[in-house]
């Protein structure tokens, strides 16, 4: 790599002129050879949206030529390297020649620019001066979607027109749907029925500028300008191939080219100008097609070629309509002058819109394709309707016809559009400027069949005459491909990433190599041109100029001629130019003092004037077993104490450019200290609401005096506070755990802490039992007794249950709320009942229990009658007994209450007392509580 550098920024400007304006080379081609006249152009295509006239636009005057043949313009130097695009159009639109009252013959070279920041495609158009009927004819024959600086614009042909008074325009199309048309030149004199009266002079060579490598979507298209000229004015015939059309097609119109991306990939074209008297030039450049996005597209329509039609003529222009994702396609036309052209579309399905010649003038059609998912793409192409004459024959008309591809043995059928205002009988004739190339036959119904025989470029000229001898003439260009041989791809080393100052030169040696010995052609573009500058030097040198600070990616791509490819990129980092260089600068640090075995943090504070310097920051100590250094972090510096002990540490700064500032400061190390030792202290337990005094040990090995203090991690269950020297004292404020830590700290940051388990327990409560009633059992019964124990601390409660006589009764505890108790012998006892809590609590009830033997019925002796009056009362004794000496209740009722009643008196006595006159009978029944019971009647007579 060779680098040079400016030391002047103001030799800039130089620069980038000596790189890429007198750079080495002229991009032509030494070989030559004959080429046939150039043929009548077709029409231009547009591909934007739709237009309107403008309301205003750039100013260009009109100037009155002084002299009548003014001097031919020589053109803009032709440039070695492929002008790189600015991301930004500038807004530049200008005809520099011809110049307003020039002479003209043959082909003259438009030079100009033809660039704004909203630009989207440009023509060139001539007409008659003056032109009332606003007749506007194409020049370029394809509608140019590159903008063009200070190049050529295009080439007229003026030997297809009339000697003359002629005008010519610059029509750029825009962004916003306006067009600039007041771009012109008046007073051009076209005398190619003049002999020369120049000296007849060697033939000089045509020039042709680099064409810069493009980026394409698959699917997408594009036109360009060629930058070509012949300083003979000869006309110039333009052949255009590509090495991989299975990757990228290009066919050629004029003075331009439109380049079809295909499917993805590199390919090389090339294009081949001469000008029929064996000079030629040529140039190749490199297409990068990628793939097209997964997000929907929008349908591709193929250029439609402007038309010229005569007032009340009828054409059909085919459209070739496609969308990427299959799509269905809807398909709208307009007329942005209806009063001029009227344009129809067919419906549905039909590739076919009919154009309705009106009123005399130039005007443009809108094609308009909408996808099913909304997506669209718009065509527009210009038509010029011719006025017909009254007096005087017609000339037919004819659709213009676009540009065809075909392969090596594919037959494709033309349908011409046709139509004669006078309703003439019209004959079609063919001439082909290569047959070998491809095959042109006319079948009924104005149809042509193409066929494809070899590879090449051939124009066909299609001329239509009346029966009256009128005629018109269109042409179209086919290119026919056939598949490239097998072809090994060529490769480019890689290359490292550059680094450049502002002014910077460099020169980058390739690495460049083809298995098959193909030539290789290659190209450089710049992502940032603002900020770096590139371009070939020579067949495999670029060169790199650093313009601006920033960085941009380079990409090279090359190519064998062969549809081999490859490409590499590398990073370009251009740096400000440099200035004198200043020193760095930091602050002095003051005398630090740290224990051994710490760390301390310490300010650092360094600067530099120049601010696009990196500071990088080195330290170092004078005793480095005593305290060490170190940058921990920007602005701060660590510093560790070893041992006991004094050293000096430095810190240097260095900006990376030589420049260096060091300051310096003394550290002083103490022993360090050791820390306080404390016993461990057990686990303390405590009731709620007790006092403890805790006792604790501590020492401190360097003697400094000790602090003590204590903190709960529960301090609503336990605190605590040092009570002397050697105690604490714990107060128990709440049942439940805490843990007290207790922290010996010297002062001097030696610090040990202690943590001891502390339980307060809540008192303890007795339980509690419920009274239980007594009880009354037979001998060899048993019977359940419910029993009612509580705890109000909840403990685990345990019943015991003790007989007074266990041989009157047996008793058994079940569980905590139920006894079995069970009758041995007749008698009477107690049964003694306690409830314990296992800490202390007790209660205790008990109960009687009397056993009883096996109950007999009881005995009622025989009660003799009784009688008496009416009103009188008497006594009668019952003689009532039982066996087991149980307590007897005596019950009596009277048959009949309205002759006697009858009361019991006690258990042996019964009062009877007469109420009428009569008869009846009373039953006395007699029961001892435990289920036995007899009874006896007698008689009553009132």
């Amino acid at each position: 790599m060779r680098i040079g550098l400016l030391s002047r920024p103001v030799l800039i400007i130089f620069v980038v002129i000596a790189l890429f304006v007198v750079a080495c080379g002229t991009g032509e081609d030494d070989d030559e050879e004959d080429q046939p006249n150039p043929t009548v152009p077709t029409f231009p295509t547009a591909t934007v949206d739709g237009i309107q006239e403008p309301t205003g636009g750039p100013s260009q005057p009109t100037a009155v030529a002084d002299e009548p043949a003014p001097t031919r313009f020589g053109g803009f130097p032709t440039l070695a390297v492929a002008p790189t695009i600015p991301p930004r159009y500038p807004n530049n639109i200008q005809i520099v020649s011809p110049v307003t009252g020039a002479e003209l013959q043959g082909s003259e070279t438009i030079f100009g620019s033809a660039s704004h920041p909203a630009f989207v495609q440009y023509t060139l158009e001539y007409g008659p001066d003056p032109n009332p009927s606003n007749l506007w004819y194409p020049i370029t024959p394809q509608a140019v979607t590159v903008p063009v600086l200070n190049n050529a614009l295009g080439t007229w042909n003026t030997t297809l027109v009339p000697d003359g008074s002629y005008q010519i325009r610059l029509h750029v199309y825009l962004t916003d749907n306006t067009e600039i048309t007041n771009v012109r030149v008046t007073g051009l004199q076209v005398r190619n029925q003049v002999a020369p009266t120049q000296v007849a002079q060697a033939n000089s060579r045509p020039q042709i500028s680099p064409v810069p490598s493009i980026n394409l979507q698959a699917g997408a298209s594009t036109t360009i300008a060629l930058g070509m000229s012949d300083p003979d004015g000869d006309a110039l015939s333009v052949d255009a191939s590509s090495d991989s059309p299975n990757i990228a097609t290009v066919t050629s119109a004029g003075q331009s080219i439109t380049v079809n991306a295909v499917a993805p990939g590199i390919a090389t074209l090339r294009v081949e100008v001469t000008d029929g008297r064996g000079g030629q030039a040529s140039t190749s450049f490199l297409v990068n097609v990628n793939p097209a996005p997964i997000t929907n597209q929008a349908p591709v329509i193929d250029p439609i070629p402007s038309q010229i039609i005569s007032q009340g003529s009828t054409i059909q222009v085919p459209l070739n309509i496609n969308d990427p994702d299959g799509d269905v396609v809807n398909v709208t036309v307009q007329s942005s002058a209806p009063s001029l052209v009227q344009a129809a579309d067919r419906g549905s399905g039909s590739n076919v819109i009919d154009l309705i010649g009106a009123q005399p003038g130039s005007t443009t059609v809108t094609v308009e394709a909408t996808d099913s998912e909304g997506a669209t793409s718009r065509a527009v192409f210009a038509v010029v309707v011719n006025p017909t004459q009254e007096t005087a024959n017609n000339p037919p008309t004819i659709a213009a016809i676009p540009s065809q591809i075909l392969e090596v043995g594919q037959q494709r059928d033309l349908q011409l559009s046709i139509s004669d205002p006078d309703n003439d009988t019209t004959t079609i004739n063919i001439q082909n400027s290569a047959p070998n190339v491809v095959s042109v036959e006319t079948l009924q119904n104005n149809t042509l069949r193409l066929r494809g025989i070899n590879a090449g470029q051939a124009t066909v000229m299609v001329i239509v005459r009346d029966q009256e001898g009128s005629s018109v003439t269109t042409q179209f260009n086919v290119s026919v491909t056939q598949p490239p041989p097998p072809n090994r791809a060529p490769t480019i080393a890689p290359i490292p990433s550059q680094s450049l100052t502002v002014g910077d030169l460099a020169d980058i040696d390739l690495t460049m190599s083809d298995p098959d010995g193909d030539s290789i052609t290659f190209s450089v573009t710049s992502s940032a041109p603002e900020v770096v500058l590139t371009g070939p030097l020579d067949d495999d040198t670029v060169r790199l100029l650093g313009v601006s600070e920033g960085t941009a990616v380079i990409t090279v791509s090359i190519g064998d001629g062969q549809g081999g490819s490859d490409s590499t990129t590398f990073s370009v980092t251009v740096e400000p130019a440099e200035e004198p260089n200043q020193p760095p600068e930091i602050q002095d640090i003051p005398a630090q003092s740290v224990e051994a075995g710490e760390t301390i943090v310490v300010p650092v504070n360094a600067s530099d004037p120049d601010p696009e310097d990196t500071l990088t920051l080195s330290t170092s100590s004078t005793a480095a077993d005593v305290a060490t250094v170190y940058q921990s972090a920007p602005g701060e510096l660590t510093v560790t104490g070893i041992t006991a002990g004094e050293a000096t540490l430095s810190v240097v700064v260095e900006d990376g450019r030589g420049g260096v500032a060091e300051t310096s400061f003394p550290v002083t190390v103490t022993a360090a200290n050791r820390r306080p030792n404390i016993a461990p202290i057990p686990s303390q337990q405590c009731l709620l609401g007790d006092t403890l005094r805790v006792a604790m040990a501590y020492e401190d090995p360097d003697g400094d005096s000790v602090t003590i203090t204590v903190a709960s991690n529960q301090p609503a269950v336990v605190t605590a506070q040092q009570l002397d020297v050697a105690s604490l004292q714990v107060n128990c404020l709440a049942p439940g755990e805490a843990t007290l830590t207790v922290q010996a700290s010297d002062g001097r940051g030696g610090t040990r802490e202690v943590s001891f388990l502390v339980v307060v327990n809540q008192p303890n409560r007795d339980p509690s039992i419920a009274p239980v009633q007594d009880q009354r059992i037979e001998t060899g019964e048993t019977s359940l007794v419910d029993l009612e124990v509580t705890d109000p601390d909840n403990d685990d409660l345990a019943v015991n249950a003790v007989s007074a006589d266990p041989d009157v009764l047996n008793v058994v505890v079940l569980s905590l709320s139920q006894l079995q108790i069970s009758g041995v012998s007749a008698g009477t006892t107690t049964v003694e009942v306690s409830v314990n809590d296992g800490r202390g609590g007790e209660a205790s009830t008990s109960f009687a229990v009397e056993v009883v033997e096996v109950n007999q019925d009881p005995t009622i002796a025989v009660i003799p009658a009784v009688a008496l009056t009416t009103g009188e009362a008497m006594t009668v004794n019952l003689d009532v007994r039982d066996p087991n000496g149980d307590s007897l209740t005596t019950e009596a009722v009277a048959d009949d209450d309205n002759v006697a009643t009858v009361s019991v008196l006690s258990a042996t006595e019964l009062e009877v007392t007469g109420v009428a006159p009569g008869t009846t009978s009373v039953t006395v029944t007699v029961r001892d509580g435990r289920g036995g019971s007899a009874q006896a009647a007698f008689n009553v007579e009132v």
